[in-house]
């Protein structure tokens, strides 16, 4: 399982991505909260990416469009730091 920004995670069967956040239920353990589903990694980070700025578009936390770009490059400047060590790896 994959953490990323803004409480979501990404992982994986054996045919697709996963994006969703993590719940906990007494009668199954850890589970996917709302999983969405992705045939690669790239796709499935860029969902997260937008889930993530509609949530705190959601949730009051950018109001404007220039706070929405701002935040938007933030989050993908803090995704890309998080690739960095795939670069060159595939």
């Amino acid at each position: 399982m994959i953490t990323l920004p803004g409480d979501l995670i990404i992982t994986a069967d054996n045919e697709q991505y996963i994006v969703g956040r993590t719940r906990t239920r007494a009668d199954k353990g850890i589970i996917v909260d709302k999983p969405r589903y992705y045939p690669n990694l790239g796709s499935a980070l860029r969902a997260a990416l937008q889930q993530a700025m509609r949530d705190k578009v959601s949730a009051g936390e950018i109001t404007t469009l220039q706070d929405f770009i701002q935040e938007q490059n933030r989050l993908r400047v803090e995704l890309s730091i998080l690739l960095e060590p795939l670069e060159g790896k595939q």
